[in-house]
């Protein structure tokens, strides 16, 4: 997408080149305010970090671009709008988080000030919780207690038990964050009952039995360490944990 909006893009300048400037000397002259300059589709000549997709709708998506900007699509990327910086600054080291039943709600990092919280679909963000700014991984939420999340900053792996308005660091995983997962229920347990999620990070793999109280190293088999990647897929009683290393 991004490699076909540049090439209109050049296409288009030589034939518009002249009618522009005559435009841009105009307002000039006249001290036109309302004449400018805005963004339209995904930042090219960069790259595209973080894709996150709604569990609520597919053709919700939000992306980060590194020449300076967060997107949101609401038609499976077909079209593109661009979140303004002075609510959200991109980030591309921390994957965004769709509330799994509430449509308006996106967790995202806000460049490195910390995490920010949108109620709106994305549109308007204010801070929340009060972490690190350097947030790495990416922000995961409980799909059966959404109140539970975790997430990676300051070298390591924090939880909330309060849906994001407070946190605390997790005593185990060390390490740049990966990823997350958090395992299935077991058939006929509620929402509250304890149950397995798993932490990556660059130095191994981590397993909380407890929501995230405490944790154990669980890489036994991996040849090596600094992972780059990791995902999880549960249904009743059985887990699988994926990872990807140098």
């Amino acid at each position: 997408m991004a490699t076909s909006w540049r090439l209109r893009r050049r296409c288009a300048l030589p034939a518009l080149a002249a009618g522009a400037l005559a435009l841009v000397a105009s307002a000039l002259v006249r001290g036109d305010e309302a004449a400018g300059w805005q963004p339209l589709g995904l930042s090219g000549g960069g790259a595209l970090y973080c894709p996150a997709i709604s569990p609520l709708d597919a053709r919700v998506m939000m992306v980060s671009c590194d020449m300076g900007a967060s997107y949101l699509s609401h038609d499976g990327g077909a079209s593109w709008t661009m979140i303004h910086h002075l609510q959200l600054r991109a980030n591309t080291r921390c994957r965004p988080a769709f509330h799994p039943s509430d449509s308006q709600q996106v967790y995202a990092a806000n460049g490195w000030s910390g995490l920010a919280l949108s109620r709106d679909g994305g549109v308007h963000w204010q801070p929340l919780g009060g972490l690190p700014g350097d947030l790495q991984g990416e922000i995961s939420i409980d799909p059966l207690a959404p109140a539970h999340m975790l997430v990676g900053a300051g070298g390591g792996v924090w939880r909330s038990l309060d849906a994001g308005a407070s946190w605390m660091r997790c005593d185990g995983p060390k390490g740049t964050a990966v990823a997350f997962h958090f395992a299935s229920a077991a058939p006929g347990a509620g929402a509250d009952a304890p149950r397995s999620c798993f932490a990556a990070t660059l130095n191994g793999v981590w397993r909380s039995d407890d929501g995230g109280a405490s944790w154990s190293e669980r890489d036994a088999g991996l040849p090596w360490h600094e992972l780059r990647s990791f995902a999880g897929g549960s249904a009743a009683h059985l887990t699988m944990l994926y990872c990807a290393i140098p």
